[in-house]
């Protein structure tokens, strides 16, 4: 049996030009009020997502905003919490003494081209298989502090995030202190070591004595944006047991349905979710 490629026909299409509008402000609270009258305007930080949805055509971006403001891109230290400014990078928290508990997840994002302009707030923006330090964020029980038209709020990250139609200014993410507890991150990719992830797990305990008296458990690739598995928290708080453990790993199956794609089934999703849970609370009894 004999095989051919099919013939290729170009297409007669044609596609209308993309005029792109592109604003420079040292204010955020002008680049808020443009987002919240504007619905095609978007902020430029890193412009690692952004610019790819450019370049694939999306006419929904029209403008760009770029904001040049000195504090959204320091690392602040405010009593017992660390203030993150929305457009730090990945390499800056890779170097900073105070954030040793996000360097793991940090790293873990693309080759070192893509740390330096990849951003935290662009991060919280980012559709899977991306996003990943959003999911160690979220364990870490984060603060988002935001411009929202001309009103400045901040709100726990988890909220934030269940948002996704409001059209909010980014200035900040508020970091507790978490140095009396144990934090875990682990990201499963089918490309080592850097590649696109499949699931990425963060965990944050406090175990003594037999005892989880703190438990945020966060998961990131298993739906649209990374969120808490809250009934594993509820099932894991107190005396800790493998049957427990066992409990906690069914519960995802109840609570969550993950999404397929090219990259993996919602099913495989699933079974990495629960082996990988059941791996890191193992390993504290």
């Amino acid at each position: 049996m004999a095989f051919s490629e099919p013939e290729f026909k170009p297409s007669k299409r044609r596609l209308s030009p993309m005029s792109i509008d592109i604003t420079r402000t040292k204010d955020p609270s002008t680049a808020a009020q443009i987002l919240s009258q504007d619905r095609t305007a978007y902020i430029l930080g890193g412009g690692t997502g952004l610019m790819r949805r450019i370049h694939e055509g999306d006419q929904n971006v029209r403008h760009l905003v770029r904001i040049n403001n000195l504090e959204m891109s320091e690392i602040v230290r405010l009593g017992t919490a660390i203030r993150i400014g929305s457009q730090v990078t990945m390499t800056q928290i890779m170097k900073d003494p105070y954030l040793l508990v996000l360097h793991t997840a940090a790293a873990s994002v693309g080759a070192p081209a893509l740390r330096n302009m990849a951003t935290v707030g662009g991060n919280l923006f980012s559709q899977p298989p991306y996003g990943d330090i959003t999911t160690a964020l979220l364990s870490l029980e984060a603060q988002v502090v935001f411009m929202n038209g001309n009103r400045q709020e901040q709100q726990a990250l988890d909220a934030f995030l269940k948002q996704t139609g409001a059209r909010r200014l980014v200035l900040a993410i508020e970091l507790p202190n978490s140095s009396n507890k144990t934090f875990v991150y682990h990201k499963m990719t089918r490309t080592h070591p850097r590649g696109a992830s499949l699931i990425t797990l963060a965990a944050t305990f406090k175990y003594s004595a037999g005892r989880l008296s703190h438990c945020r458990i966060a998961f990131g690739g298993l739906a649209g944006r990374p969120l808490r598995a809250f009934s594993a928290e509820r099932v894991l708080t107190g005396s800790l047991t493998v049957a427990k453990i066992d409990a906690a790993c069914a519960s995802l199956k109840q609570s969550i349905e993950p999404y397929s794609d090219a990259l993996a089934s919602g099913w495989y999703r699933m079974e990495m979710a629960q082996l990988h849970l059941r791996r890191v609370i193992t390993k504290l009894i």
